[in-house]
């Protein structure tokens, strides 16, 4: 048996999408602006300006599909996880998990040009804190530096 089967847990980090607006609430707005938008529409089609009602309906099914997207998405978050010999990474887009396991003893924390985070190791890299914001992302690779350096020195 695999003596890091025994985890000891140095440290787990975890980070989800910013939804300002409950997916039930974006719907009750989202009939609300709807309801709203399809009553101007029969307004100006009574007094002789049909045209408008089409893009009355266009407003309607562009509100449809963004609520739509919004909701497949609220449930993303990622996960790192770090332990005596393995750093875990799960990631959840559109409720589709992701999970990508590196050595912690070959594992690299590297900061790209465009402010990204990303974790290389065993000839792979995975970008990380992509819910974060730059100070954030900034944070989070000092953090795995601080912790990963600690755990190949044997004090995490």
């Amino acid at each position: 048996m695999d003596s890091c089967w025994a985890y000891r847990l140095a440290c787990c980090f975890s980070a989800r999408r910013n939804c300002s607006l409950a997916p039930d609430a974006a719907a009750a707005l989202m009939a609300v602006v709807a309801t709203i938008s399809l009553g101007v529409g029969l307004a100006f089609a009574a007094v002789g300006a049909w045209p408008v009602l089409p893009f009355s309906g266009l407003e309607i099914i562009g509100l449809v599909w963004a609520l739509l997207a919004m909701r497949r998405h609220a449930g993303d978050c990622e996960r790192i996880t770090l332990d005596a010999c393995r750093l875990r990474v799960e990631i959840r887009e559109a409720g589709r998990w992701t999970r990508h396991e590196l050595n912690a003893s070959w594992a690299q924390v590297v900061a790209g040009g465009d402010g990204s985070v990303r974790l290389r190791g065993q000839g792979r890299e995975i970008v990380v804190g992509r819910h974060l914001d730059a100070q954030g992302r900034c944070s989070l690779a000092t953090e795995l530096r601080r912790r990963l350096a600690a755990l190949r020195q044997g004090t995490a």
